[in-house]
């Protein structure tokens, strides 16, 4: 058998291939995409491509169909949150944990010192009611710290 009559030209089949969709009238949608402008800095997505830069911070806005999944093969995610990002968000976790420890802290000892309290004046009025009024001031005494 002959290879010669199974050998192709492959770059020019697909060539003569995609000839036939670079007409007008074949793909309109690709035409209008590559007229796309930004606004604020008249780039089109070519010139994103060719330079490798952003024209402006609208552009992202304006091309964000394109860009989108992009940055999301690139980076992983199509938000840039930085290494000082990541880095503040885990103190801003650690903070709120601390603080909720405190808090947990805080009204563990007011539950006991109003526990405390309602225990001495309780104590108060049955030395009142059996007259042991030196026991009674010294009762006092303590109810006065405890409510500074």
């Amino acid at each position: 058998m002959d290879m010669d009559v199974f050998s192709m030209d492959i770059p020019s089949f697909f060539g003569s291939f995609l000839e036939d969709f670079a007409n007008d009238g074949m793909m309109p949608m690709l035409d209008k995409m590559a007229q796309i402008r930004c606004k604020s800095c008249n780039s089109t997505f070519d010139d994103i491509i060719k330079s490798g830069m952003l024209g402006c911070p609208n552009c992202y806005d304006t091309f964000d169909f394109k860009l989108d999944p992009i940055l999301k093969r690139i980076q992983g995610a199509n938000r840039h949150v930085g290494r000082i990002g990541k880095i503040s968000d885990n103190e801003i976790k650690y903070k709120e944990e601390q603080n909720k420890e405190e808090t947990k802290t805080k009204e563990n000892a007011k539950d006991t010192k109003i526990t405390e309290l309602k225990k001495l004046q309780e104590d108060l009025k049955q030395a009142v009611k059996e007259e042991r009024y030196e026991d009674a001031a010294k009762i006092r005494d303590e109810i006065k710290k405890l409510e500074k």
